[in-house]
């Protein structure tokens, strides 16, 4: 999405987001915080940590991902997220 050069980007649960460079920083935010929580899991997969159940409360974005309003849990959440990783 981010190959588009967007200026208005219509997100399905938040509001509109214009500007190309805003979609772009958005679209990095979102690239960044679906890295982590995928590397993240794969980690405490390789350490042997146990079931899903177990990694789901581990993960958590780091602080200057967890306090932005677009990455805000409101229709889906990290442990999901990790428990359809694994």
């Amino acid at each position: 999405m981010s190959m588009m050069n967007a200026d208005v980007m219509l997100p399905g649960h938040t509001f509109p987001i214009s500007g190309e460079a805003e979609v772009q920083r958005i679209l990095g935010m979102y690239r960044d915080a679906m890295l982590f929580v995928h590397e993240r899991t794969a980690a405490l997969i390789n350490q042997g940590v146990g079931t899903a159940k177990d990694m789901a409360p581990l993960v958590k974005l780091p602080d200057d991902l967890a306090g932005e309003p677009y990455l805000q849990e409101f229709c889906a959440d990290i442990p999901s997220a990790v428990r359809s990783i694994l």
